[in-house]
């Protein structure tokens, strides 16, 4: 018998500033929320107002009806950033954080792109960073926890 690996057929969206939902975002985005204090409250009183202005962008990477990741996005005259960026466990290791990660850095025309990233999910999330051209610029303790190193990323 041989083993074969199904990989999902991934699809990827922006969302309309008529169709989200964005209790459904903070839902599937719960499980780092704990890293950035008050980020449900940035999320609604922050992001959705600028992403509903056409500042903020979000990109979701679906397998069918299923949300496997996402990255939420700022772009403006003085800041391209991906803000929030997350694929679901289940969905790690088949490369959907390579493919999330050229396609956010394409709506941001890849030019001037910042990441930040908790020191908790550095390791996981560095090769999908060094693969997409990021280079470290800093890191700083205490930037969003007392304690904890946020190390800042750009390309």
């Amino acid at each position: 018998m041989i083993a074969t690996t199904v990989r999902p057929v991934i699809r990827y969206d922006y969302l309309s500033a008529m169709s989200v939902d964005f209790m459904f975002i903070a839902n599937h985005l719960s499980a780092i929320s704990h890293l950035y204090p008050g980020f449900k409250e940035w999320l609604y009183f922050k992001f959705k107002p600028e992403f509903l202005n056409g500042s903020r962008d979000i990109l979701v990477a679906y397998d069918g009806n299923n949300i496997a990741g996402l990255s939420l996005l700022k772009f403006s005259d003085f800041e391209h950033k991906i803000c929030t960026f997350y694929v679901m466990p289940a969905y790690r290791g088949l490369s959907i954080g390579h493919e999330l990660m050229n396609r956010s850095l394409s709506f941001l025309c890849k030019r001037n792109v910042s990441i930040s990233v908790s020191q908790e999910r550095e390791t996981e999330l560095y090769p999908v960073l060094k693969n997409s051209g990021f280079r470290l610029d800093r890191k700083v303790e205490g930037a969003y926890r007392s304690g904890v190193v946020e190390s800042f990323y750009s390309v």
